[in-house]
């Protein structure tokens, strides 16, 4: 399987402490995986933890509704 994903989410902070934030809120996602396209659209919910001054830990879990294109090859009766 070869091809490219992109996905983002943001949300709306629920709790933001020093080092801390847990947020809600919507993710998209786009797949274009061997001639298929894969749409989805869900919820998640997320959690970012600083470590120390420069880095910082993302987690988050949701659900997707996903859609899936498949892109057929046209049949043009010719051999290359």
């Amino acid at each position: 399987m070869s091809g490219v994903s992109i996905e983002h989410g943001f949300g709306i902070g629920l709790i933001r402490e020093k080092g801390f934030r847990l947020w809600v809120g919507p993710e998209g996602s786009l797949a274009i995986l061997d001639r298929s396209a894969i749409v989805g659209l869900g919820p998640v919910v997320g959690a970012n933890i600083d470590i120390g001054n420069d880095y910082a830990v993302g987690l988050k879990v949701g659900i997707s509704l996903e859609v899936k294109y498949r892109v057929k090859r046209k049949n043009t009766g010719h051999c290359h």
